[in-house]
């Protein structure tokens, strides 16, 4: 549709009936400055939706209805200075959806169903002058103060909030107080306590291995795990559930080691270790043994091997 506008500098789509951005739409758009897509029924965005607009310092996606925005959506947006996402429906903020703006000076999340923010999503921004957030229905928790104690560390001659003061939704007893107004005497930030650690194990070669973890504090502590000191790759064998059981199937020979359980927030770390030892079945050994044995028998001229 827009193939050869290579010096359009100026795209207003608003108030149709838009539904989804295909990846590589307005990749020919090169010059772009300013792009306007509000109003219209856009639900989610996806990687490459704004691919070679790099030139691009205004993206108006306010009134749509939004929920999901993948991860890197705007990371290419180098040039990007007014970001308004205002008057939609996004639930999530992923943690590095503004990584790469260092330019973006107004940022609009106004209007949406944002409930927690994650501790540094905004550190990127090092040019907000602008964070509007009024009107979602913010969980005032450790997190929140983080991030308010943050701003005010990285802005301490600015008022990012401006007139558009934030306030708490949830907890009941904390409604429309001010983001700003916020201490640590209105929380218990915790750091990581484990309440169940792993335990030593021996399984044999072929079993499924468990061990579990679990850690109280707040903010709710994130529980990773590791082998001999070193981080664990997930995959399809090695995998980790949402109540922070690890669990490997079909156990190998390899898997025997020393793992560690690590709970950690803002506050502090804690970790247990627990050994796990693999046991080889005779079943297997003794095929193996079998195996080579014939093998053996079989290249040599002058041996006598009885096999059992």
């Amino acid at each position: 549709m827009f193939k050869g506008l290579i010096k359009l500098d100026t795209l207003d789509l608003n108030q149709n009936l838009i539904r989804n951005i295909a990846p590589g739409t307005f990749d020919s758009l090169t010059s772009l400055s300013v792009l306007t897509l509000s109003g219209n029924k856009i639900s989610n965005l996806r990687n490459g939706a704004f691919a070679n607009l790099s030139n691009l310092q205004t993206l108006v996606l306010s009134g749509n209805e939004m929920e999901n925005i993948e991860s890197g959506v705007f990371n290419n947006l180098t040039s990007l200075k007014y970001l308004f996402l205002g008057y939609n429906k996004i639930h999530k903020l992923d943690l590095v959806m503004f990584k790469g703006l260092t330019r973006l000076n107004l940022l609009d999340l106004c209007y949406n169903m944002i409930r927690n923010i994650p501790p540094g999503i905004f550190d990127p921004l090092t040019s907000l002058s602008l964070l509007k957030l009024q009107h979602n229905p913010l969980t005032c928790d450790c997190n929140i103060l983080l991030f308010v104690n943050a701003l005010k560390k990285n802005f301490p001659q600015l008022d990012v909030f401006g007139e558009y003061n934030p306030s708490c939704h949830f907890p009941v007893e904390m409604r429309e107080k001010s983001l700003k107004e916020l201490t640590e005497n209105d929380f218990h930030c915790t750091p990581p306590d484990v309440t169940v650690v792993p335990e030593n194990k021996t399984v044999s070669v072929g079993e499924e291995l468990q061990l579990s973890c679990k850690a109280v504090g707040d903010p709710e502590p994130l529980i990773t795990w590791a082998k001999d000191d070193i981080y664990l790759e997930l995959g399809q064998r090695v995998q980790v559930f949402q109540n922070n059981t690890l669990i490997i199937s079909k156990v190998e020979r390899t898997d025997g080691g020393q793992y560690k359980c690590v709970a950690s927030n803002y506050l502090g770390r804690k970790s247990f270790e627990a050994m796990v030892n693999v046991n080889v079945k005779y079943d297997s050994f003794k095929d193996t043994v079998q195996h080579h044995s014939f093998q053996t028998w079989q290249n040599c001229d002058y041996c006598c091997i009885k096999l059992p």
